[in-house]
């Protein structure tokens, strides 16, 4: 009988230690809105420098976005990006990474990788705003 309870009891130990929380995923959808008054090409790269992402925004206007299914919304590292170009017509614009190194021309108040910078529109759909002023401060992009 003994032997029979610590069966049981290994049983149920197994059970409850190899059983795993599936994580419960959501649709998201990640816009840029350009209020500035410049055309602007967002350039998505993966971590093998590989483009996997490119929209082009004309001035005050918004893109159509990517989605994704994910535990939690990231920014737009939820597109599987983990950096990004933003290019204005002028041919300044931003690079922000999330590498080593990666926020040198990036934006200074704000991040297109933090959640808290971006608005929700609700349903789970997300904005990062490009304004006229983060046109007139864009950098000389390295070639």
């Amino acid at each position: 009988m003994r032997l029979k309870n610590l069966n049981l009891a290994y049983i149920i130990l197994l059970y409850t230690f190899s059983c795993t929380d599936e994580p419960t995923l959501r649709e998201y959808e990640v816009l840029v809105e350009n209020q500035s008054s410049n055309e602007i090409t967002i350039e998505g790269y993966d971590s093998n420098n590989t483009k996997i992402y490119q929209s082009i925004v004309q001035p005050k206007n918004r893109n159509e976005g990517c989605f994704a299914s994910l535990e939690s919304f990231d920014g737009l590292a939820t597109c599987n990006t983990d950096s990004l170009v933003f290019k204005f017509s002028n041919g300044k614009g931003y690079i922000c990474a999330l590498r080593e190194n990666g926020l040198e021309f990036c934006f200074s108040v704000k991040s297109p990788f933090e959640s808290e910078d971006f608005n929700s529109l609700g349903h789970n759909t997300f904005e990062f705003i490009i304004t006229q002023e983060d046109f007139e401060n864009a950098f000389e992009l390295p070639e």
